[in-house]
């Protein structure tokens, strides 16, 4: 299951629930993503032949993040541009999470939780060059805008 959520007629985030589908190689990004997600589903024996991919220049104007939930649950809130929610959702185990073009937060709900998290680069080096810190809802400290402190 692929879940958009769109805030003014455009996709923000995208959920990829764990369920297991065959049948091959299939993206879920789309093309214009920065950040592409693929999932592979080969049968035993099936070899993805070694290469490196070409380096050509890119130019990226947002910086898109994807979680992995390796275990446990999260609450993932989507925020829009003047800080409002724009949607709620619960992931789980072997859920991915791509953020696209939207705020977001996350709260872990279990002791167990484990997350990969993964983002286009370079960083650079400077956290609030790479984060613009709202104060949605009051729910952030203006003087602590640590993305990873508890809140």
């Amino acid at each position: 299951m692929v879940e958009n959520i769109k805030h003014n007629d455009q996709i923000v985030a995208r959920i990829i629930g764990s369920e297991e589908e065959r049948g091959g190689f299939k993206f879920f990004s789309d093309d214009c993503d920065a950040l592409q997600i693929a999932r592979w589903n080969h049968p035993k024996g099936y070899q993805c032949k070694p290469h490196i991919h070409n380096e050509r220049p890119k130019t990226i104007y947002m910086v898109e993040e994807a979680i992995f939930v390796r275990g446990g649950e999260l609450r993932v809130t989507f925020y829009g541009e003047d800080g409002e929610p724009i949607a709620t959702r619960i992931l789980r185990e072997g859920d991915i999470c791509h953020t696209l073009d939207c705020g977001h937060g996350y709260e872990v709900l279990t002791d167990d939780t484990r997350v990969f998290e993964f983002k286009n680069g370079p960083f650079p080096g400077d956290d609030e060059y790479d984060k613009e810190r709202t104060l949605l809802n009051g729910l952030l400290d203006p003087n602590n805008f640590y993305a990873h402190e508890q809140i």
